[in-house]
């Protein structure tokens, strides 16, 4: 906390930060639709990776004549699409109101609440962390098998911590509903790019990249607007929304 700004504190600082990161962008990255020299040309890498060195395919992908622009409600991909952003609703739904679910559940002060809510924001994304770098590499699930399963089990970690009277079932509740999420992400992701074609991969790209930047435009909003009603609504209406999209995609994913 910013002892001259206050809990907003943080806000402002990640606000910087982006205008900062913008600035450089504007600035100093070159545009190759308007560089008439020296701009980069080409995919950078074969397919969607942390590292990977330019090949053939990188050079297929980028040149390839079939350049029709992906749309979210592509066959291929609409039922991935769709998945992802339930499941990305729900979770900024709840994540949103967590932080003052901790104060009411817990009786606690607006000021001197920030270590109890530090606690659970760690534990959920220290679990995030356990299922996409841990679990999935083990597993072997299919994207079909990483919603369903991550649905049911950010679910009921929704549900526990909707239920939860003291901060140990608080930690609990949260780290089983972000070990969820952090299962369903990646799965639309893989099949909305396992769905389509090498050339169509940036395309595809872009599609996920909105599809997770929607669940954050009106999501928070509506939980805040439900938490006001009653604390319990946003956790309870997500986890079923999360319930709902099992047999969902049982029969819609594959």
């Amino acid at each position: 906390m910013l002892p001259w700004l206050g809990l907003p504190g943080p806000l402002f600082a990640f606000a910087a930060i982006a205008i900062i990161v913008f600035t450089a962008i504007l600035l100093w990255l070159p545009n190759d639709r308007y560089a008439r020299r020296g701009g980069g040309r080409g995919a950078a890498m074969s397919y969607p990776s942390q590292a990977s060195s330019v090949t053939g395919a990188s050079v297929v992908a980028a040149t390839s004549a079939d350049r029709t622009r992906l749309q979210w409600n592509d066959p291929r991909i609409r039922p991935w699409i769709l998945a992802g952003v339930a499941s990305g609703h729900a979770q900024a739904a709840t994540l949103t109101c967590l932080g003052f679910f901790i104060i009411d559940r817990l009786g606690l002060a607006p000021n001197g609440s920030e270590t109890s809510i530090a606690i659970v924001m760690m534990a959920g994304a220290s679990a995030t962390l356990a299922a996409q770098w841990g679990l999935i590499p083990r597993l072997a699930l299919s994207p079909r098998g990483l919603i369903l399963w991550g649905s049911l089990i950010a679910a009921v970690g929704l549900f526990g911590t909707m239920l939860a009277a003291d901060l140990y079932g608080i930690v609990l509740g949260f780290s089983v509903a972000s070990l969820g999420f952090g299962l369903t992400r990646p799965g639309f992701t893989g099949g909305a790019s396992l769905a389509v074609s090498l050339s169509e991969q940036g395309g595809v790209a872009g599609v996920i990249t909105a599809a997770n930047g929607i669940s954050f435009v009106a999501a928070p909003g509506a939980g805040m607007l439900l938490y006001a009603v009653d604390p319990h609504l946003p956790f309870a209406l997500s986890a079923l929304l999360l319930v709902a999209l099992i047999p969902w995609g049982r029969s819609r994913l594959s």
